[in-house]
């Protein structure tokens, strides 16, 4: 690898294995676990922008002008799907909060990558092998049974340096449903730790995920809504803030990034930390500036956030027999416009 570590300066391939590494081996637009193989890197601001649409997008964003297209900075590691036709598009940049929270995330790991990438290009020979059994293609039948009969090995020696060291994310859906009985599949990153608690809240305590997670998904839908509409009531519009109707979901994700379990003595302590996204709008009204005719608007809000609730069961109670906590918000971010 040369001195510079930036997209096309080298080795694109160890650059992209450290982007997934350091971003969590998630895709950053879904946020959802994914394989190597299905994993690209991503612009965030799009490297096709010329040069006056670039100026135009960090003036915006307020990047400082030695701003670097293909630096770290300005690169995430993105699953083929969202980087597809279905997904992300190089014309979409994201609300302005949003997209801001994404270009401070790559800055806080640009250092942290460059020095992965740097001391892979320095590294030994055992570094280069495990980096190309890493990366490799297991859609391939004669690659995937090598690595199936050769893999454990690495993984067993690896537990007994440090068994915490061995551990890995799976992903499992859940189905639920929100307003209108519209189906929502939930997504749940979970680890050893997670998984483990998964299985103490259905075997210990009889109730599944599906039952926890619908009332509590449901209720947050329902809590981002009334969000929404107050953010609509503070927008500005022609003659000052409008009146709004009630929001209308048109896409939202709800992800579990955390589920973990707690004795406290009398119960068991199920938590369930997750983070979200969603787009609604709304019809707004209000009186023109002269005050006679009624003026009638589109508000249009996308918002992104986490949230958090938890469980209780006690061991005096029945089965299933469950305290469902308040699913809270914790923190909230959203871009607000009219049309």
């Amino acid at each position: 690898m040369g001195d510079i570590v930036r997209y096309g300066s080298g080795n694109d391939a160890v650059l992209r294995f450290v982007l997934y590494d350091v971003w969590g081996k998630r895709c950053y637009w879904c946020h959802r676990p994914t394989d190597f193989n299905a994993i690209q890197i991503d612009h965030l601001l799009p490297q096709q922008a010329g040069r006056d649409r670039l100026e135009e997008l960090k003036t915006t964003y307020g990047l400082p002008d030695d701003f670097d297209i293909h630096d770290p900075a300005n690169l995430a590691p993105i699953c083929i799907d969202c980087n597809g036709r279905r997904g992300k598009s190089n014309d979409e940049y994201g609300p302005v909060p949003a997209f801001l929270s994404q270009l401070d995330k790559a800055r806080q790991r640009r250092d942290t990558v460059i020095k992965q990438v740097k001391n892979i290009g320095l590294s030994t020979k055992i570094t280069e092998h495990l980096l190309a059994a890493s990366t490799a293609n297991l859609h391939d039948a004669r690659i995937r049974e090598a690595f199936e009969e050769h893999a454990p090995a690495i993984v067993q020696r690896l537990a007994l340096l440090d068994e915490k060291k061995v551990d890995f994310l799976t992903m499992w859906y859940v189905d639920t449903t929100i307003e209108d009985d519209k189906p929502l599949s939930v997504g749940l990153s979970l680890n050893a730790r997670g998984r483990a608690t998964a299985e103490i809240l259905e075997g210990m305590c009889r109730i599944s995920l599906e039952d926890v997670l619908q009332e509590r998904v449901a209720e947050l839908e329902r809590q981002i809504r009334k969000y929404v509409h107050a953010d609509l009531e503070t927008i500005e519009a022609p003659a000052g803030p409008p009146t709004a109707g009630p929001p209308v979901t048109t896409f939202i994700r709800i992800d579990i990034d955390l589920l973990d379990y707690q004795n406290t003595g009398p119960a068991l302590e199920f938590t369930f930390h997750g983070n979200f996204e969603a787009s609604m709008s709304a019809s707004l009204s209000q009186c023109g500036p002269d005050g006679g005719e009624l003026l009638e608007l589109q508000g249009d809000t996308v918002v992104f956030g986490t949230f958090s609730f938890v469980v209780s069961w006690h061991f005096s109670a029945d089965h299933a027999d469950v305290d469902r906590g308040e699913c809270v918000i914790g923190t909230w971010e959203s871009d607000t416009h009219t049309s």
